[in-house]
């Protein structure tokens, strides 16, 4: 028993494909008897090879794999990846006893492999079933037909190939939902992933005046470690600006980051929205200017200035006036002194005279 176990046991963690296009994604389903001889079932989900989701038994709850699931998803689309492993759990149970039922040897495993790749050449769904770790069944879901690959499939593929409601169901899946599953999770992941990427992007957009014109310069500077495929433009009202268009960069910011500076010229309207946008695959970023120029903050100088300079003469007319009656009022006192120290010397010089 033991052995047979782990032989079992191998055939569940091995898959049933190896080398899949890049762009794929898979559905993995295993029915299998554990070592208590209980059935157990197993749902796994494969995104470009990665497993994104896995759902067991008895729990069946889909369990997200990467960060980037669990950040993206919303807690309904959790909830809903949990009923549609319960739904495959019931489903898969069922064809199990049915295999069982018209083969002439026991499926111990059972294993399903479905999805879609996706390349240039277009869009290519599969669904391939093994039992005992032999293939067993294909399904074609492009003409709905199963075909047996062993002698012991022939009577299942037969039996299968009557049920058309269930076939375009699974038709459905391999040249639709697939592919929408497929494109929704691509789009989720390289959003995370460029968000990431960018949560240290730093994107200013200011205004200055231009001497001689009625126009202004709108200027959005953009730094970061990476500027490779980013797409930059003004807009106004989300109309793009190109009056004047002029990029610079990208230029080493000394820093490790690089930046690049788009400038366009404008007929300033403050009625209108005008914002810097920038896209780059799933990113998309929109900046608003403030509405304040350059030259706003540096017109209060003036003002200042000229209270400052103002208060300067205001203070040197004041000590200007105060060291000229100071002056004069020292020099009045000296004389005062000088004079009665002459009458004082002259009535002493007389004083001696009369002596």
């Amino acid at each position: 028993m033991d052995k047979q176990w782990i032989l079992l046991c191998l055939m569940i963690c091995t898959p049933l494909s190896a080398g899949l296009d890049p762009h794929s994604l898979e559905f993995q389903y295993v029915v299998y008897w554990d070592r208590t001889d209980q059935l157990l079932f197993r749902q796994t989900t494969l995104l470009d090879g990665e497993v994104v989701f896995r759902c067991e038994s008895p729990a069946l709850r889909d369990e997200p794999g990467p960060d980037w699931v669990a950040q993206t998803l919303s807690s309904t689309d959790l909830t809903e990846r949990d009923t549609y492993c319960k739904d495959q759990y019931y489903e898969h149970m069922d064809m199990w006893r049915e295999i069982n039922d018209m083969i002439t040897q026991t499926a111990d495993i059972l294993q399903r492999s479905r999805g879609c790749t996706i390349n240039s050449s277009g869009v290519f769904p599969f669904d391939k079933w093994v039992v005992n770790g032999k293939d067993f069944l294909t399904f074609a879901p492009r003409t709905l037909k199963w075909t047996a690959l062993s002698f012991l499939a022939k009577p299942v593929a037969e039996e299968w190939n009557r049920k058309s409601f269930r076939n375009h169901i699974y038709g459905e899946f391999g040249q639709k939902e697939c592919v929408k599953t497929h494109n929704m999770l691509t789009q989720r992941r390289d959003a995370w992933i460029h968000q990431r990427d960018r949560k240290n992007m730093k994107v200013c957009v200011f205004a200055k005046s231009i001497t001689g014109s009625i126009r202004t310069a709108l200027l959005c500077q953009v730094t970061d470690r990476d500027l490779s495929g980013l797409r930059i433009q003004l807009t106004e009202d989300g109309l793009p600006l190109e009056c004047g268009l002029q990029l610079t960069g990208p230029l080493p910011h000394g820093d490790g980051t690089f930046q690049i500076q788009l400038q366009v010229e404008a007929i300033v309207n403050r009625t209108k929205p005008y914002r810097c946008e920038i896209k780059s695959g799933a990113v998309n970023i929109s900046v608003p200017w403030d509405g304040h120029l350059l030259q706003d903050q540096a017109s209060i100088s003036p003002v200042i200035l000229a209270v400052v300079c103002g208060s300067c003469f205001l203070l040197f007319i004041i000590s200007l006036c105060y060291i000229q009656l100071h002056w004069k009022g020292n020099a009045g006192f000296k004389k005062v002194t000088l004079t009665d120290d002459s009458h004082s010397a002259s009535s002493s010089d007389s004083s001696s005279l009369s002596c």
